[in-house]
């Protein structure tokens, strides 16, 4: 079986009262990278972080955007030990 494609253009999802905070976040794609923007009301204040996620080869990166400041996650794909080194 083949598997399955989802093709994503934009989405908009909410998320009620978690931790008595509402927030939206909103995905679309920028080409190759996939943006997620989540504003965040807590009583009365407006938060926002974005998040940039993008894959090269075996490599996924996020890069995420707050009040707090910008950091950078990278992840690398590695096959289980008993599986490096197979052809």
């Amino acid at each position: 079986m083949a598997p399955a494609l989802l093709t994503l253009v934009s989405f908009e999802g909410s998320i009620k009262g978690g931790q008595q905070a509402d927030s939206i976040s909103t995905a679309r794609w920028d080409g190759p990278k996939l943006t997620i923007v989540t504003k965040m009301e807590m009583d009365g204040q407006v938060t926002e972080s974005t998040q940039v996620w993008t894959v090269e080869g075996s490599t996924l990166t996020v890069e995420t955007t707050n009040a707090r400041g910008a950091q950078k996650r990278v992840y690398k794909k590695q096959l289980p030990e008993r599986l490096q080194g197979s052809p």
